[in-house]
């Protein structure tokens, strides 16, 4: 598949690992293409079909794969969080401290590195709490690692993994492209961008 895109999408990072623990032998892909846009959705069928087989748009895509091209301003796409000072500390990992806050039904826990921030978003009327999360979250990235990325980036997670939901938002620019990719899962979206060329 991976080479088929290649051929269909020249010069976009393309993830050759598609991050599945199961269900990758029946993996389906699409993908639109604009003079500012590359968009590829990644699913898994009830049968392997061909590469933009009109079936797979009734798929629920587990990851989408976003390249904004040409961006002039990129910081615009991001929503890079500077490091926040003026609120409570919490410890998410030895020598990681985040700093958290709430808003409209929602904890916000951000942390950072490099030049990434991480942001988690838990939802207080569902009892959620993102400690947990941040915390898979910063061992996902030490594991993984992220792209090289040629300015201030992102990662955003809601806390719950279903199906459809594409909760985990990582989006980097490359370059003149703005790259974003959304997964249901935040473990499977690390896998992808490790394998990323």
């Amino acid at each position: 598949m991976t080479s088929q895109l290649r051929a269909k999408l020249p010069g976009m990072l393309l993830p050759t690992a598609d991050g599945l623990g199961q269900g990758s032998e029946n993996l389906n892909v699409r993908y639109t293409s604009s003079a500012s846009k590359n968009v590829v959705y990644y699913s898994v069928g009830t049968s392997p079909l061909a590469l933009n087989d009109s079936q797979i748009a009734s798929e629920k895509p587990y990851a989408v794969l976003t390249e904004n091209k040409n961006v002039a301003d990129a910081s615009s796409l991001i929503n890079y969080q500077e490091a926040k000072t003026s609120l409570p500390a919490v410890k998410i990992a030895s020598g990681v401290t985040g700093t958290e806050e709430g808003a409209a039904g929602s904890t916000y826990l951000q942390f950072n590195q490099g030049q990434w921030s991480f942001v988690v978003r838990a939802s207080n009327v569902e009892g959620q709490k993102p400690l947990p999360t941040a915390q898979k979250l910063l061992a996902l990235y030490q594991q993984y690692g992220l792209p090289n990325a040629t300015a201030k980036s992102s990662v955003q997670v809601d806390v719950g993994e279903s199906l459809g939901s594409l909760n985990t938002v990582i989006t980097w620019a490359k370059g003149s492209s703005v790259y974003q990719l959304n997964a249901h899962s935040t473990e499977t979206a690390f896998k992808m961008l490790k394998s990323l060329s």
